[in-house]
């Protein structure tokens, strides 16, 4: 559940195979949790380049830009 560079690795697999949208945003929540911020920016930029009306990526890629990085959700308090 938290192998992060597992699921960054499996992404940029899956990416490779298949590019699509959600696998970029999936990408970039893996990379901000490693705390690559310029990576999690990049893969947001691809996904919005496959489909510019994706919110999410929009939004989290607006708040790295800022430098006001949207806070990861404490799991273990759900």
């Amino acid at each position: 559940m938290s192998d992060y560079l597992s699921a960054e690795s499996d992404f940029l697999a899956a990416i490779a195979v298949a590019p699509y949208p959600s696998g970029y945003f999936w990408l970039g929540r893996t990379r901000e949790r490693l705390g690559n911020l310029n990576g999690a920016a990049d893969a947001y930029r691809k996904a919005l380049a496959m489909q510019p009306s994706m919110i999410d990526a929009k939004d989290r890629l607006d708040a790295l830009v800022s430098g006001r990085p949207i806070p990861f959700l404490d799991q273990s308090k759900n």
